[in-house]
């Protein structure tokens, strides 16, 4: 598809390079489940049609406020639709991400201390999606998933009708996607059944919303009636691709949100009259639930963000990331050192987080090691942990309660001020986005299978912090990683110096190689004086030497894996380790499923038009009034203006029905008999 080629090459950031322990390395980023990258051509129309005309939102009068808040509105408008909201829905921007959406919720619906709610979440819950409501509920009942990775639908049933009983609130909170193993939850189906027991259906799409349809109103032919019409739904724009700097995002039914008469943050433009005594609050609740001067271009940019992925189409993106889990699962299948976690058999997004085992020993490496060598040997850009979402994690690490709270005392304890980080379980993540090219999908792929082989053998290589949970090669200095500084900076007269981005290419294959042979010289013994001048304090080895002596320690550590590869037999240097916990495995009795949301909701043109190539800007409705013959009217007051990115470089004039209009500056030259100043119509 050319369009996600067009999206891929105006990444900002791609290819970058920096230098590593093992050379120049091209940046190759796989933490689009984090957070996504910016986009130039998204960042182009920001700085030239949104920035030259920007204005507060506060401000009514002039044409910078009109203009701006022009944009902010028509992208507000076109959230609205690719959701499908409606007029009974707000669609609200909050500053801090789906975090910052969550607690406006929670404050809106305005509960008591007398109406502490039963709250209903499910077993992969995302911290955000579970801690703002441990601190209002009466209780919070965890539903687990089933044998397929899948919602158990008996269980939530038998719990909502028991809690039922209590004559509470009841609120169900679940997660369209898990940001571990990226398996897609059957949200019509759960919101239906919440409704019949009364209860509310609040969704979290932080990890969903980038590649499936948003739908706030489904109708389908089982659910004809609205039964599975959404409370709320609440995600992070940030993490969409063009996503950087943009806010949270909030639709919630009116009726839920009007619960609390109090904005969530009151203060300036949430009020419609303050006197000395007292103050009325705005009735449109979108306005007074965003206290403040907004987010103004962040909230812009979510809808050219949304106008992309619709431009995209959830259809397609879908149907590729079956694809690209489906290429994983194949060319993955035959590693045993590799133990993907989650179901194989659920529809899932291409999410992938993984433990690696040594077999020798049967115990694992640790997941910031892991990370560690992606970015070191192969510029792949991977997170280590439990990824913000500790209950599920555990539930697929096969942590028990017991053993939870076994690790709970021992990371708790304070001995000399020393926190033992690096016993916290966890795994590597990573991701295939959907608009990398396929060369690039086979690169990560096979520095996966790579690291899964031969990981251990750079061990010997590498320090950890007991501390911190931490890892770097024994050459590297922390700070070496910084590669720019903000007191660098200096501000004069004449100009600030910007390093522009690199975009370099890069060769797949002699990568690879490259990192073969760093292996290979790990397996022939080739750097033992590099080893062997590996110097560390007394104080890391006493505390590398509690951590090799506690019996919940899951990792190899490098005086192992040293001993093995000096032995040279991976399997004869040790008996095998206990492992304190073993990945949970799921039902394995069919193959992964064809998967797609279904789509409800026709997407308007609006602000853009993205295709393969260019950018095509659509200037708003504009009256151009003469200031010599007010009464003169132009022949037409609809003027399109059409630039084009090209190649990443931007048009300079663009001329247009009699109109020079500067893409630089934003600024139009109208011939006689119109004026140089424009007001914008809102339609």
């Amino acid at each position: 598809m050319e369009l996600t080629k067009f999206i891929n090459d105006n990444i900002i950031g791609r290819h970058h390079q920096f230098d590593g322990p093992f050379g120049r390395k091209h940046v190759i980023y796989c933490d689009f489940t984090a957070s996504g990258k910016a986009l130039h051509f998204i960042e182009h129309f920001i700085i030239n049609q949104v920035l030259p005309t920007y204005g507060n939102t506060h401000t009514s009068t002039g044409i910078n406020s009109v203009q701006t808040t022009f944009y902010r509105d028509e992208a507000r408008e076109i959230l609205r639709n690719s959701f499908g909201a409606t007029k009974d829905d707000a669609v609200i921007f909050v500053g801090s991400g789906c975090t910052g959406a969550i607690h406006k919720l929670v404050d809106g619906l305005g509960l008591s201390k007398n109406d502490r709610p039963v709250v209903f979440v499910g077993a992969s819950e995302h911290h955000s999606n579970l801690l703002p409501w441990r601190e209002i509920a009466s209780r919070v009942v965890r539903i687990k998933d089933d044998e397929n990775g899948l919602l158990d639908m008996n269980e939530l049933e038998n719990a909502l009708k028991i809690a039922r009983r209590e004559r509470r609130t009841l609120i169900g909170c679940f997660s369209a996607a898990s940001n571990i193993t990226g398996t897609l939850f059957q949200d019509m189906k759960i919101t239906a059944l919440l409704h019949k027991y009364g209860a509310y259906s609040f969704w979290d799409y932080a990890t969903a919303a980038p590649y499936v349809k948003i739908a706030m109103n489904p109708t389908s032919s089982e659910y004809p009636n609205g039964e599975a019409h959404k409370d709320a739904i609440y995600f992070s724009m940030h993490k969409f691709v063009g996503g950087p700097q943009t806010p949270g995002l909030l639709i919630v039914k009116k009726s839920v949100i009007e619960r609390n008469p109090v904005p969530g943050g009151s203060g300036g433009g949430t009020v419609l009259f303050v006197d000395r005594n007292s103050h009325l609050y705005l009735s449109d609740v979108e306005t007074r639930e965003e206290g403040g001067t907004p987010a103004i271009v962040e909230s812009i940019r979510a809808g050219l963000v949304i106008k992309l992925k619709d431009t995209v189409k959830d259809e397609w993106i879908m149907k590729h990331e079956n694809k690209l889990t489906r290429l994983a699962f194949t060319e993955w299948q035959d590693i045993p050192e590799l133990i993907l976690l989650g179901s194989k058999t659920a529809p899932r997004v291409a999410i992938f987080s993984f433990l690696i085992r040594h077999l020798g020993t049967g115990i694992f490496l640790h997941h910031n090691f892991v990370c560690a060598l992606l970015n070191d040997i192969y510029g792949i850009q991977a997170r280590g942990g439990c990824a913000c979402a500790g209950p599920f994690a555990q539930d697929l690490l096969g942590i028990d309660d017991s053993l939870s709270q076994r690790y709970t005392e021992i990371l708790a304890a304070d001995d000399d001020n020393v926190t033992l980080e690096i016993l916290k379980p966890g795994f590597s993540r990573l991701n295939l986005p959907y608009f990398a090219p396929d060369e690039e999908i086979d690169f990560i792929i096979k520095a996966v299978r790579t690291i899964a082989k031969h990981g251990w053998e750079m061990l010997p290589y590498y320090k950890m912090n007991p501390e911190t949970g931490g890892w770097h090669h024994h050459s590297t200095q922390l700070d070496s990683m910084i590669q720019g500084r903000l007191d660098n900076i200096e501000f004069n007269s004449q100009e600030l110096s910007i390093i522009p981005p690199n975009n370099y290419s890069i060769n797949y294959e002699e990568c690879l190689r490259k990192g073969e042979d760093i292996f290979q010289k790990a397996r022939n013994n080739e750097s033992l004086n590099e080893i062997e001048s590996i110097i560390l304090t007394d104080r890391q080895n006493d505390l590398i030497d509690t951590v090799r002596r506690n019996e919940l320690r899951w990792f190899l550590l490098p005086s192992e894996a040293k001993q093995i590869l000096f032995q040279n037999d991976p399997n004869g240097v040790f008996t095998e380790i206990n492992a304190p916990f073993h990945p949970r495995e799921y039902s394995k009795n069919k193959e992964p499923s064809e998967y797609q949301l279904q789509h409800y909701s026709t997407i308007p043109n609006q602000i853009t038009d993205f295709n393969s190539g260019e950018l095509s800007v659509v200037v708003p409705e504009v009256d151009l009034k003469t200031k010599a013959n007010k009464t003169k009217e132009p022949e037409s007051d609809i003027v399109d203006v059409n630039t084009t990115f090209q190649n990443k470089e931007l048009p300079t004039m663009v001329h247009e029905q009699g109109i020079e209009f500067n893409v630089e500056t934003a600024q139009m030259r109208v011939e006689e008999g119109t004026s140089q100043s424009a007001t914008c119509k809102t339609r």
